[in-house]
């Protein structure tokens, strides 16, 4: 048995949102060696930070499909209602993109952000959105407008 067969779980989020943040941050670094020329920069950080979010909360969003598809089963045996659903969806979507996003904003305004007040502060945006995407994805399975 190697050392990632021994690992616990939370190791291997830790790393990945490690991986997220250290891309977004070379990202920023990317775009500002190339766009060095604008006027703007607040604007181009913004217009960065909106796309970095959308990435990063799209590549989380993905991961729950599975999780999303095993509740959607426990609906159709009658063990979970609709509405414990969509809030089971938020809870989980929120829940990953919400530390996820605290720690990105962190790496863009270039402050060093410990992970109970990145989640934190990630919480409420990743909140909006995991809604957002609940929401829509049991609009989607439910065929509600």
């Amino acid at each position: 048995m190697d050392a990632h067969e021994k690992a616990p779980k939370y190791d291997l989020v830790h790393v990945t949102m490690q991986a997220h943040r250290r891309r977004a941050a070379s990202e920023y670094l990317r775009h500002r060696s190339f766009n060095d020329d604008d006027d703007d920069e607040e604007e181009k950080l913004k217009i960065f930070a909106i796309k970095t979010l959308l990435k990063t909360g799209c590549r989380e969003t993905l991961g729950m499909i599975k999780e999303i598809t095993e509740l959607h089963t426990d609906i159709e045996q009658g063990r979970l209602s609709k509405k414990q659903f969509k809030r089971s969806v938020a809870t989980s979507v929120s829940g990953a993109i919400g530390a996820t996003v605290g720690g990105v904003l962190g790496e863009i305004v270039g402050e060093v952000v410990n992970p109970g007040e990145r989640h934190r502060k990630g919480a409420t945006l990743g909140g909006l959105i995991g809604r957002k995407i609940a929401t829509a994805i049991c609009d989607e399975i439910f065929n509600e407008t």
